[in-house]
């Protein structure tokens, strides 16, 4: 029926019962994510309560026999995805909670065992990225790959448009332009997580264009003429007549003189 506080009702019912039934805290925390709201004024309860999920669905998990019925590889990839879900939801919790730092190895480990999960990479970019000091190489990492992620577990359309624009904005702030962008979406799309020494390069780590060489100034001739050389009119009108260099030089140094 889609009620979903009638389950987180009965299910809290189920845990007073028995705090470790591994169905109800699957249950709770598959849905925890997707029906948290950070208004809600019990949100600081839900948190605590969905974290102790989490952490006793671990516990619950790693003691889990494998039933005689199924193989070796069913049963882990049964457990993969359950171990991968609880470490998202104390992923979620930390995000929630602004610890990022903490959300970052629940969220890595979620990740690493559910792949094709693009919130889930998603959200362990925004960790690295709102992190202080923040991990920009992975976070980029991250959202790129986010990005890339295609089937029922991508991100929706729109969704997707706004982490490449907010990838495109942490690149450039970063690198300084664009430049390498396209490369990083198709690298990370073969890759969850980046390969060792991956690392872009900041603005100070750039080189610098140099500088543009001031324009040469022309050393100055010495002219031929000298201004007390030009004290008649007769000499004057010899110089100019002279042509050549001695002409041009009467003539630079008549330039804007008045004659008396």
């Amino acid at each position: 029926l889609n009620n979903v506080p009638k389950v987180e009702e009965t299910a809290a019912k189920l845990l007073e019962v028995n705090p470790k039934n591994l169905t109800v805290l699957v249950l709770l925390s598959t849905i925890f994510p997707q029906t948290f709201n950070p208004q809600d004024p019990a949100a600081d309860q839900k948190l605590t309560a969905a974290a102790e999920h989490a952490k006793t669905g671990l516990e619950q998990l790693a003691a889990l026999q494998k039933p005689a019925q199924i193989s070796d590889d069913d049963f882990k990839k049964q457990k993969d995805q359950l171990e991968s879900m609880f470490h998202h939801t104390a992923g979620v919790v930390a995000l929630q909670k602004k610890d990022y730092e903490g959300a970052q190895p629940e969220l890595h480990k979620s990740v690493e065992l559910n792949p094709g999960d693009a919130m889930g990479v998603y959200q362990l970019g925004v960790s690295y990225l709102s992190a202080k000091p923040a991990k920009y190489d992975p976070g980029m990492w991250a959202l790129a790959h986010a990005i890339s992620v295609t089937g029922p577990a991508a991100l929706p359309a729109a969704m997707q448009t706004q982490v490449k624009d907010y990838l495109g904005k942490v690149y450039e702030g970063q690198h300084g332009s664009k430049d390498g962008l396209d490369e990083l979406l198709t690298q990370s799309a073969s890759a969850t997580f980046p390969p060792d020494g991956f690392h872009i390069k900041t603005v100070e780590e750039l080189p610098q264009a140099a500088p543009e060489p001031a324009p040469k100034v022309a050393a100055k001739r010495e002219l031929t003429v000298k201004a007390e050389e030009l004290t008649s009119y007769d000499v004057i009108v010899k110089y100019l007549q002279a042509g050549g260099q001695k002409s041009d030089d009467t003539w630079e140094i008549l330039k804007g003189t008045e004659l008396t």
